[in-house]
């Protein structure tokens, strides 16, 4: 697969209500990790955007754009274009992946006050269960979505990242049994506006009317 292809979030660190920091990752756990290294384990990550390498680029150079001038990033470049992103989401050969191993290993084996950080660390993580985008949080990267899509190379560039793509039997099954059980929900069919649209298509052919009255 076209590492373009890979799924990849945009995310915010903060340790509050407010980011401090807006990146890109294909892999948001060891991201955090990283992240955890260098401005302490209170650090927290909020998944933001799913998309393709390229739109969340874009996305990610838009919400810096935006939040840069109401908070205090420590972001040093402006997003969406750096060399890093031309390796997003690629995968180590095997034979670096075990000289990698054997020297974390080693370095296991002779840091005794390392292995204590760790697990202790690892005891007080914080969770990111139950945390929520505010309302103020969602009307904003709903309007910066609106404006990726409103341009037509980006259209063609996510028609052409999902070319070719399958889902398995066991998934299209699932996804059937989801949209089943959605639309058995009175408020679900009337959240998406079920009404309306039997109305607009009465309109036209009247025939599937009596199936939603």
């Amino acid at each position: 697969m076209n590492y373009r292809q890979k799924r990849c979030w945009v995310y915010w660190l903060h340790k509050g209500s407010d980011p401090f920091y807006i990146g890109i990752t294909t892999d948001p756990k060891g991201r955090l990790y990283d992240h955890r290294r260098t401005f302490g384990p209170q650090t927290k990550m909020k998944l933001l955007v799913l998309g393709t390498v390229d739109y969340c680029a874009d996305m990610e150079r838009r919400a810096i754009a935006h939040y840069r001038a109401k908070v205090a990033l420590t972001n040093f470049r402006p997003g969406g274009e750096w060399p890093g992103h031309h390796w997003i989401g690629l995968r180590h050969s095997p034979e670096t992946i075990a000289k990698m191993r054997g020297s974390a290993r080693q370095r296991w084996a002779k840091d005794p006050e390392g292995r204590k950080r760790m697990a202790e660390f690892q005891r007080n993580r914080p969770r990111r269960r139950g945390y929520k985008n505010s309302p103020e949080q969602k009307k904003i990267w709903a309007e910066l979505r609106r404006q990726w899509w409103a341009k037509p190379e980006n259209k063609k560039k996510m028609h052409e990242a999902c070319l070719g793509r399958t889902q398995t039997p066991e998934t299209r099954a699932k996804m059937s049994e989801m949209s089943k059980a959605r639309w058995k929900d009175p408020e679900y069919r009337e959240k998406v506006g079920l009404k309306s649209c039997a109305k607009a298509r009465a309109a036209k052919g009247g025939e599937r009317l009596s199936r939603t009255t």
